[in-house]
């Protein structure tokens, strides 16, 4: 057999071994790359192929004009092959589908040539000569060209863009092939005359494909690889990052304890089991009081200590990791397994109070902390998770309203918070339709004369004119309401009072201050702004307050009522005795009167404890230098009880009920 046909043999060998290799990863990754190359292969296969043929039968027209066809193939496919490796962008692209275009046509003028005029493809001996046929110069012209221009264009784009799938074998196999074309030029001119070359044999292009496609299919294997593994990075990467999305959506990140979203879930899981397996477990929700101070005072780095220790603490002191949730902002959630029963529940409810109010030393800081509690008990008080847990919420508002205390879920209760939304909702109502009016009842002397006048304020809206005005009073205050319905008043109050004295005589007009705009800092700002829309001063204007407001802030309460009362505005304390007394606030509050309670009032001549009680309030007011107003005022004997010990002022239904300014300028007109 020639050395030759040897020589393409081998070729055709690894060719098809690369072809069955690409054929193999075009399976596992069917994209255009692999399935050009397997086109590629084939011709290469057909390329090497044909020319063994034509080796071993020389003589036969066919075989010669299928080694030149193939030849010419290959230059077709090259750009295409050039474009899907490179990924061109658009001027690149532009540049590969011209030098197609050319190719193309070059391949129809050639195979058009040899249709019609086979000799123009062939190569012959003649008088001991080799004769070329003039297509093949123009064939070898154009494979020159495009091998060449492969090298070139892969060499730029492998400098500008480095394509992951742009391997220096990939340049050098263009420029073997660039060589392996010049090699057979000069091969043929050199050795085929005497026949010592046979004629159709392209050496140096079979080297240089074999070189090329051998590169091309190991750059495509790494490549390949290469994406394998950035895959599995990736997937561990995104496993990764699961993890850590898992730990952001149900885990607290200053604590590392599981959120409220992690609660809600697993929440819903021990409704469940308690439901399908009959068990009693209890939920608590823990808020830490007035944390809102901590923060204000030792600053939000020394406040995320302190949520840290307290959880710290509840776990070392219950063992309740797994069952541990930070909810939000200080407060905290424990869901307790199989308490058995309510007393239980409520004991742990006093023990959980008991161990957290207490100093905790945070960075040698001693804090005193106190907490309140809300708690439902499963499945008793629900068997939806969203309504247990605002069942749960709805007992630690109550709880809070005392604080430093625990509060369980009642039905009760709901049915209370439910009625004072619905009064909250008609409250909100009501100030936007102006569906509320003020009625004032008359502080008279002893003799029945008008002293002063207390302003009180009364609602039409249909859902409130069954509810007492201390219920919506206090929902309005709880809600915050009583901010916009405070002022409303005021300015009411404030027009009234200039009509009242126009009308007859000065008379005073004490309006109720509510402890929420008692401890505005903004309160002599509001109140300057009100008087410039209604001119009034001290002989016309008074206000009452409860000793409730004096407790929270109460440098903040007295320095408003100083200011206040620095304008001449009268300042009256309400129910005293019924709240928080102490003698101490009381010597250093700016106080012209103290108003005793009407519960006081009313057991008069029927217990002589009240009796006791408001001969000690009204020598404290002597002693204090303030007057003394009696409040609930109803029966005769109440009056000379009260005149004979020295009371000044006087209120209540015996002397009138609480009315429009109408009627009290028609009863007391000219008084």
């Amino acid at each position: 057999m020639p050395i030759a046909a040897v020589f393409t043999l081998i070729a055709l060998g690894v060719f098809v071994l690369a072809t069955i290799y690409s054929a193999a990863l075009t399976l596992f990754s069917l994209t255009r790359l692999y399935v050009v190359l397997v086109v590629f292969s084939i011709v290469c296969i057909a390329f090497s192929a044909i020319q063994t043929v034509h080796i071993l039968n020389p003589e036969a027209v066919r075989w010669g004009l299928g080694v030149q066809i193939s030849y010419i193939l290959i230059v077709l496919v090259n750009p295409v092959l050039l474009y899907v490796i490179l990924e061109p962008d658009k001027m690149l692209r532009r540049v590969l589908l011209g030098l197609f275009l050319f190719n193309a046509a070059m391949v129809l003028v050639i195979l058009l040539g040899a249709v019609i005029k086979p000799v123009l493809l062939l190569s012959s001996f003649i008088d001991g000569r080799a004769v070329v046929g003039t297509f093949q110069y123009v064939r070898a012209s154009v494979s020159l060209f495009n091998w060449i221009a492969g090298f070139t264009v892969m060499l730029l784009y492998h400098k500008s863009k480095n394509s992951r799938d742009v391997h220096d074998s990939l340049i050098i196999g263009y420029l073997i092939l660039s060589f392996g074309s010049l090699l057979d030029a000069v091969l043929i001119a050199l050795l085929v005359d005497n026949y010592r070359m046979l004629l159709g044999f392209y050496p140096g292009m079979l080297s240089g494909l074999l070189f090329f496609y051998i590169s091309v299919t190991l750059s495509l294997s790494h490549s390949y690889r290469d994406r394998e593994i950035e895959s599995e990075n990736s997937f561990h990467a995104m496993e990764e990052s699961k993890k850590e999305l898992m730990l952001m959506a149900y885990y607290d990140e200053m604590t590392g304890r599981p959120n409220r979203k992690s609660f809600m879930l697993h929440l819903n899981n021990h409704l469940i089991e308690t439901i399908s397996l009959g068990k009693i477990k209890a939920v608590f929700i823990i808020d830490l009081d007035n944390f809102k101070d901590v923060n204000d005072t030792f600053g939000f780095s020394f406040g995320d200590l302190v949520i840290k220790g307290v959880g710290d603490k509840i776990e070392d002191r219950f063992g309740v990791r797994d069952r541990l949730y930070r909810l939000y902002g200080n407060q905290f959630a424990i869901i307790w397994d199989d308490v058995g029963d309510r007393g239980y529940a409520l004991d742990l409810a006093r023990q959980i109070l008991d161990d957290l109010t207490s100093l905790v030393e945070i960075d040698d800081s001693n804090l005193y902390l106190g907490v309140s509690l809300g708690a439902v008990i499963l499945p008793d008080d629900g068997d939806d998770v969203n309504e247990v847990f605002r069942r749960c919420e709805t007992a630690l508002a109550e709880a809070k309203k005392d604080k430093n205390t625990y509060f369980f879920y009642s039905s009760e209760l709901e049915n209370r918070t439910l009625r004072n939304m619905s009064i909250a909702n008609a409250l909100r109502e009501a100030l936007k339709k102006d569906q509320f009016h003020v009625v004032y009842q008359p502080i008279v002397y002893g003799n029945g004369s008008l002293a002063e006048m207390e302003a009180l304020t009364r609602c039409s809206h249909p859902v409130l004119k069954d509810v007492s005005p201390e219920v919506f009073i206090s929902v309005a205050e709880s809600s915050g309401l009583i901010i916009p319905l405070t002022w409303w008043m005021m300015d009411r109050v404030a027009r009234d009072a200039l009509l009242f004295s126009k009308e007859n005589r000065k008379v005073r007009i004490n309006v109720n201050m509510s402890p929420k705009i008692l401890k505005s800092r903004d309160l002599i700002e509001r109140f300057t702004a009100l008087n410039k829309r209604r001119p009034i001063n001290g002989s016309l204007l008074g206000f009452e307050i409860t000793e409730g407001a004096i407790i929270e802030n109460v440098d903040q309460v007295v320095k408003n009522l100083r200011a206040l009362r620095e304008r001449g505005y009268r300042i009256s304390l309400d129910d005293f005795g019924t709240g928080y007394s102490s003698l101490s606030y009381i010597k250093n509050l700016p106080l012209d009167k103290i108003k005793i309670d009407k519960r006081f009032v009313s057991g008069i001549s029927r217990d002589v404890r009240d009796e006791a009680l408001i001969n000690s309030i009204i020598s404290i007011a002597e002693n204090l230098k303030m007057d003394i107003v009696a409040e609930g005022v109803e029966m005769p004997n109440q009056l000379v009880f009260l005149n004979d010990r020295g009371c000044q002022y006087f209120q209540g239904y015996l002397f009138s009920k609480p009315v429009p300014i109408e009627e009290i300028v028609q009863e007391y007109s000219g008084n």
